[in-house]
This record gives C-alpha cells, structure tokens and sequence, in this order.
C-alpha cells in the first residue's frame, strides 16, 4: 500500500487550481503560495528519504578528517636590505604537508626560499622549528625537517594501487592549506588537464629554467596554498599545489584564483623528495637529445642540426623511386638546382621546368650526418626525376610544421620529434636515431617536449628508461613502433639554467670545451712557451668538442663579447651575463700561442 503523503502536494496543486477557476483572478496569490508550498514538501520529503547527499557530505568530511593532520603552515623570514644598506626582517608564509615518520615536511622551494628562520605549525595549533634539508630549484620542490614525535604522515598514491592512470581529466579532487593565510583550508574541484607546462619556474633574472608537468584543477588555489597536498576522492596525495593563473596578463603569478590552479604531480615529487632526504641534493637522469614538438617549423630542426640558409626539405621520398637510388635522402635541404637557387616550390617548378627531361642535373644539399653530428654541403647528380619536378619526392618549405612532415611519413599520433643525438651520450649508445618520434616513456604517453624533459628529469643516473619510438624507415617506405632501453646519464646544471652553477670550480668548463685553465702568469706562459698576456690561458680542451678544433693548449683569452678578460673570476662573471644554451654561442677572442688574435664562440653541445 503506497502511503497517501506521496500523493499529498499533488492533491494540494489540483484543489488550488479548482479554486481559481472558481474563485477568478483574485485567486492568482493563493495558487503561488501553494504552489510553492507543495514544492517545498516535496522537496523535503525527498532529501529526508534520499542519502545520496548525504554519504557525499560524509564522503568530504572523511577526507578533510583523514588529510587535514598531515597539513602544515609553513612561516619564513628573511633579512633584506634596501639601496641604503638598511636591513629589515621579512616574513611570508605557505604551506607543506608530511611526508613520514621522521618529520620530513615537502613544500614548494619558492615558499622557503632564502628562508633564515623557518616556522611550521601543525594542525593541533603546536609550533616546531624547522631546518632545512635540500631543495630542487628546477622542480620547486623543498624538504624541510622538524622534530618527529606525534606526527600524522600523508597517505601517497602509488602507481600500484590503481587500474588506471593516477591523474585523469574529470577527477574530483582537493586542496589544502593556507590561502590568504586562512590556515588548514580545504576546496575541491576536478582536474581540468594534466601535462601543462607554462613557464612558471623561473631564476632571479626571469628565465624559464625549470620541469614542469603540471596538474590542473579548477579548484581554489590563492597565495598560501602553495606547498599544500593535492588529493584524489581517497584522501590519497596525488601533487602538491604549485601556482595559479590569476586572469590579469594570462601568467602564472601570486594573485587571487582565477579557475586554473597546477599542482606537481606526485610521481615528479617522490624521487626528488627521495635523494633530498638520503643525500641532500639532487641528482637528474639525462638522455644527450635535442627535441622538438611537432608545431615547430622544419626550419627549426635544421637549425638544431646546424643547417644554414634556405632551401626545401626532402620530407619522403617514394620507394624505388631514382632519386633515392642516386642518392638523395629524407631529411636533405636542397638549396639548388643546377646553379638556380630555390627557396620555395614555386621558385622549383619554374626551375625544372626549363630543363630538358635527358638532362642531368646537379643539386646542392645540405645534410646532417647523425653519425658524425655535423652538417655540411654535398652535390649529387639526378636525371630525369628533375625535369618531371621531382616526381615521387614529398618537398617541405622551412616554414611547414614538424608535424606537416610527421604525416607525409604516415605518423598521425602524439609525441617529440628527436632532432640531433650528441656523441657518446646514452639516446645515441642505445640507438636512438635522428627524426626518431618518442611517444611514451615507461609506459607513460608522452605528448610534448615538456613532459618527456620532466619524466626523464624525475629518473636519477643509471636508471633505464625504456622509451616507445616511432621511427620510419626510407626504404620500405613506412614507419613501426619499437621499445629502446636508454641507461641514463647524469644532467649537468648547467644545460637546464643555460648559466654556470655558483658552486663550479673555476678551474674548467668541460661542457663548453674547456678541460683545464686558470689566471695567466709570467711564469705559467714560460711554462706554456707564449708570450704573457692578462687574461685566462687555456691549458687543456675537452677531446672532441667543438672548441679543440679552432683552439689549442697555451692560448689566452683576452674577451667575452667584446669585453676585456683579466682573470678567471672576471670570466665567469662575464659568462653569467649570457644563456649558454643559445646555439649562437658566446663569442669569445684569444690569443694563439704564435701571437695571432682569433674569435671563436663558446657553445653548450
């Protein structure tokens, strides 16, 4: 038997609507207010036999009971001076989270930063004192310690745990900490997108120097959350909130929430965290290749392999086609055609056109011999396929996309185009080859140039990456997915900053060629058998790097740029004034051991 209160604001609407065409307009009033009144029953009725809300709200308070004793407020100060050498305390503020038993707290590096004086307070209201353990400047990632008694660590996603992926567009998630300074707060959102990279780790001058692989959520993020956890519907930690966009000039900064906040997923943060804690640093996996994501111009991959002027690229040629056979190669520029220039297609019809079809043909190429990993100027000699402008043979102009080529080639998916290997480097020893296409590391998808910098990055030296390439092959015509193991080496700072690290000995700069040099002497040109001059004297240059070859042992130098060069300190601080990473290099004049002033560049390879 069904109970008569369902029925009940039925019947109430029903009799109103009876009354009014009885009763006439003056009974308008009287049919709202029941209307509205029967809505109100309904609704009620309906929220007392329906729990779904309910368990959701319990469902939130679980989480903020599970998360919230693992929150920190993290308090700073430091001690700045202005232009009049006045000196003044400043304080900011931010948040972490636990990370275990031993009161290693995790926050962002940009919240401790220069920190003499470090706060933290739990969420029971206790202060304790803490020190600082190591940070990664390139991550944003900080470790601080403080007395472990009574600590509540947070629970980590592990990769093990979960059927799919940690982090999936739609997920529901939460943040914590202290926006505003309103200490232990909480919100929720979804993740909007994941593997955003934006430019907002950056140095002292501005410049972009960091990894990033964001998460990102649309929930409230404001200045003080920064360090704070970022947790799944478990209460598990999944990243750790890092920026926010505030709408003002579309950047990253410290202004109020704007619907995009990013968060340092947790598989980037727990092997930073992991050689923080056991050594103080931190050590990043390298794999000696320069990339490119497939909206980047050809003209930029041929840049990258040192290939100048104009001219079109042979983006495919067709199987058994004469060409290849006479030796023409994908990835060629042709530059001429007989004595003819050609930048454009256009400019290449009406050069092969006026040639006769029995003619041979001479065309000047460039080609980036990975093998060697140097480019130069070659000619081969072509016939008929000329005169029948170049049938068979897909040309691409500089300014066409990577992935304009990538689909000439067959190749429709998502990944990094690999556009140079260095010598003797671990993407080279493991067989990586040029215009290979990275689309997954370690099982991961891999869609831009910034998501594999930041996966590689979170691998320490001598890990194995097993990365999933697309590579095509001449020949047959057609490309095929294969996994390569790559044993990782050792990323030098300096090929993330572009800047020599403060903490470099002033005695070489092997990255730029450089194995040995120090202050020129009188008696160290004796020993050298050159005539002394002020300035730095080069005793020993890398083997194989590109400055052994336009410098030898006992040469001075005298300028960076132009400026004049009286010691080694003086260089170094000449050099920190540039982005070494510029594949212009930075110029530099010596003199040679026979007198001769000479210029030559300086370049990070």
């Amino acid at each position: 038997m069904r109970k008569l209160s369902g029925y009940g604001p039925s019947l109430i609407v029903l009799g109103t609507a009876i009354v009014v065409l009885l009763a006439g307009p003056s009974a308008v009033w009287h049919l709202t207010y029941a209307q509205t009144k029967a809505r109100i029953i309904q609704a009620s009725e309906g929220l007392e036999t329906n729990p779904i809300l309910q368990q959701l709200n319990q469902a939130y308070r679980d989480i903020a009971s599970l998360v919230e004793p693992s929150v920190v407020h993290i308090s700073t100060e430091r001690t700045v001076r202005n232009r009049f050498g006045e000196e003044r305390v400043v304080g900011s503020s931010g948040s972490g989270w636990i990370y275990d038993d031993d009161g290693h707290i995790v926050t962002n590096y940009h919240v401790i930063q220069d920190a003499e004086r470090i706060e933290v307070q739990l969420n029971t209201g206790e202060m304790r004192q803490g020190e600082m353990v190591g940070y990664d400047q390139f991550t944003d990632i900080a470790v601080v310690k403080i007395p472990s008694n009574r600590l509540f660590p947070a629970v980590r996603s592990r990769p093990d745990e979960m059927d799919g992926p940690l982090v999936s567009q739609g997920d529901l998630v939460f943040a914590f900490g202290s926006p505003f300074d309103f200490r232990f707060s909480m919100s929720s959102g979804v993740v909007s997108g994941i593997g955003r990279s934006v430019g907002v780790i950056r140095d002292d001058r501005g410049r972009w120097m960091g990894y990033e692989n964001f998460i990102q959520v649309d929930a409230a993020i404001n200045p003080g959350n920064s360090g704070g956890p970022l947790t799944d519907t478990r209460g598990h930690v999944i990243g750790m909130n890092t920026a926010i966009a505030t709408g003002r000039s579309n950047g990253l900064d410290e202004g109020q929430f704007a619907g995009i906040g990013l968060a340092i997923p947790i598989d980037m943060i727990e092997p930073v965290v992991t050689q923080i804690i056991k050594t103080g640093s931190v050590q990043k996996g390298f794999l000696g290749v320069s990339v490119l994501d497939r909206h980047r111009t050809v003209a930029e991959e041929l840049s990258i392999q040192e290939i100048r002027g104009y001219g079109l690229t042979v983006g495919r040629i067709e199987p058994g086609n004469p060409a290849l056979e006479a030796g023409l190669r994908v990835g060629d520029v042709i530059t001429q055609v007989g004595l003819e220039p050609v930048a454009t297609l256009a400019q290449l019809d009406t050069v092969t056109s006026a040639i006769d079809p029995d003619d041979e043909v001479q065309l000047t190429i460039w080609r980036y011999d990975q093998d060697l990993d140097r480019s130069g100027q070659q000619r081969i000699t072509l016939s008929g396929v000329v005169a029948n402008g170049f049938r068979g043979v897909w040309l691409l102009q500089l300014d066409e996309q990577l992935s304009d080529w990538l689909s000439v080639l067959g190749f429709a998916g998502r990944g990094v185009r690999i556009s140079r290997l260095e010598m003797d480097m671990p993407a080279r020893r493991a067989g990586l080859e040029a215009r290979d296409v990275v689309t997954e590391v370690n099982g991961d998808p891999v869609a831009s140039v910034a998501q594999l910098r930041s996966r590689i990055s979170s691998m320490m030296p001598g890990d194995v990456a097993v990365l999933r390439v697309w590579r095509y092959d001449p020949q047959s015509g057609r490309g095929r997915h294969m996994d390569i193991e790559v044993r990782l080496d050792r990323l030098d700072p300096l090929r993330v900053t572009g800047t020599i690290p403060q903490d470099q000995e002033h005695d070489s700069l092997d990255r730029l060629g450089i194995a040995r040099m120090s202050t020129a002497t009188p008696a160290l040109a004796d020993e050298y058998g050159v005539r002394f001059r002020t300035g730095v004297l080069v005793q020993q240059l890398v083997r194989g790097s590109e400055l052994e070859g336009t410098m030898e042992p006992g040469s001075i130098i005298v300028a960076v740029m132009d400026r004049a060069v009286r010691d080694v300190d003086e260089f170094f601080e000449l050099l920190e004034n540039f982005d070494l990473r510029d594949t212009r290099g930075v110029r530099i004049s010596f003199i040679r051991p026979d007198g001769t002033r000479e210029d030559t560049v300086l370049r990070l390879r």
